[in-house]
């Protein structure tokens, strides 16, 4: 699967996946519960992608969501407890482009800790700044500018 959180889309585990499907993806309709979405209860469906996987037997499969715009994944994403309480595992697919830039950060003598959110990777230096960084950011240049922008 491949990381389309720039479209709206976000990965995450069901406990019930469908069985007996020969196609590698099909479609079907889904309600969200009410307290993740704020829109009317007739606007709620949003379609789901079940991919077929190479998991064993017994286990999960991914689940890839297209919702109809940012707004309502950045709703379901804030409310991981509930998504959690309800048996559900959100995941971010980060791509191979993003996790050789948070290698990089993480070598750099600067970075402490990097991580992946909403479709951008961000990093924390050893002075407890947080700084977002693009796939062809000069590391040193951009901590730099921010640093500036902040004095």
């Amino acid at each position: 699967m491949y990381n389309t959180s720039w479209l709206g889309q976000t990965k995450y585990r069901h406990p019930a996946p469908p069985t007996g499907q020969d196609l590698f993806f099909h479609c079907r309709l889904c309600h969200i519960p009410p307290y993740l979405s704020h829109t009317p209860a007739g606007h709620r469906e949003r379609k789901l992608l079940w991919g077929k996987t190479d998991s064993e037997a017994g286990q999960t499969r991914p689940v890839l969501i297209k919702f109809r715009n940012n707004h309502d994944k950045s709703i379901v994403m804030r409310k991981p407890k509930e998504m959690k309480q309800a048996g559900y595992r959100l995941v971010y697919d980060v791509t191979n482009i993003n996790t050789g830039l948070m290698s990089r950060l993480q070598l750099h003598k600067e970075i402490e800790s990097t991580w992946f959110f909403n479709g951008s990777v961000f990093a924390q230096t050893k002075r407890n700044e947080r700084i977002r960084f693009d796939l062809y950011d000069n590391i040193d240049l951009t901590i730099q500018e921010h640093r500036a922008k902040r004095k």
